[in-house]
């Protein structure tokens, strides 16, 4: 099996050669890897799929079109956003399982931030994680390690045995700073508010809230305001939730009290490094002297 191609292998799924040809660039962008003229996806806007394609496979193969991706049940249907733009491409729970099959065992797949004790290879997924996730937890270490003169390293995925633990840990030297967790709107709230009070028991340092956009972190605000997990100067946030900028919400946050702070998706992908000093010296993720 081990010397199986997974064009063999994707046969006991029904699925042809250029099917398969699109789950191949699929499933490296996933995985974090970089193409030359694309970026990757800690650092740039999904591409189309027939771009993702061009990159990763010989110019002349065929592959299979977004819609009939859609029709295999290998991509989601319907209009799905990744970071605020359409992705007609992004991949279903059932592609991750045969991607997960067929490419077991191919290097290429295993994101290099992987080490042995990450499960689920050669995707690494972290329980049931989708690309919308993936995106945010990749975004999120690219932003903040970009300033490493006060963030000096993320670790992805810890796992330190607990009930409870976040999507990154950011370290300056030998000391954790912050935790950081990506919230999408694809989760119940219920697990956020447990997470939530879990950390906030603990004390020990801020969490920074990874949202899709500014209107999904004023409803996951105003969610834990109303099951009274957190008070507010001002109490809720009124009026349409997109009107609010993140140095307000987050200035609110400091005003009441409170540590966390929230941050989007676009715009840690569009940050610059002064924008990334800006933000952690704002909310005091990291010591400045």
């Amino acid at each position: 099996m081990a010397n199986q191609s997974y064009y063999e292998r994707a046969k006991r799924y029904g699925l042809v050669d250029y099917e398969v040809n699109s789950l191949v660039p699929i499933g490296l962008w996933f995985a974090g890897k970089k193409h030359t003229r694309l970026g990757s996806i800690a650092n740039s806007y999904e591409p189309s799929l027939s771009e993702l394609t061009s990159c990763s496979l010989n110019s002349k193969a065929k592959f299979a079109n977004p819609v009939r991706m859609q029709e295999r049940g290998l991509c989601k249907a319907g209009d799905h956003y990744i970071a605020g733009r359409r992705c007609n491409w992004a991949p279903t729970e059932k592609a991750f399982q045969i991607m997960n099959d067929i490419f077991d065992g191919v290097e290429e797949f295993i994101p290099t931030w992987a080490n042995n004790k990450h499960s689920g290879r050669p995707l690494c997924r972290d329980g049931g994680e989708h690309l919308h996730h993936r995106k945010g937890v990749l975004v999120s270490k690219k932003y903040f390690t970009q300033v490493g003169e006060h963030i000096t390293h993320a670790r992805l995925y810890p796992n330190f045995g607990q009930q409870v633990s976040p999507d990154l840990l950011l370290a300056k030297d030998d000391s954790y700073v912050a935790r950081v967790e990506v919230v999408t709107q694809h989760n119940g709230y219920e697990t956020w508010r447990k997470k939530f009070s879990f950390w906030d028991e603990l004390d020990d340092a801020p969490t920074v809230w990874v949202c899709e956009n500014r209107k999904h972190i004023v409803q996951l605000l105003n969610n834990l305001i109303e099951h009274e997990h957190i008070i507010l100067d001002g109490g809720r946030f009124g009026g349409d939730p997109s009107n609010w900028s993140q140095k307000r919400i987050n200035g609110r946050l400091r005003r009441s009290g409170h540590t966390d702070c929230a941050i989007t998706i676009p715009s840690m992908l569009e940050g610059d490094t002064l924008h990334t000093f800006e933000f952690i010296k704002q909310n005091n993720i990291s010591t400045f002297a």
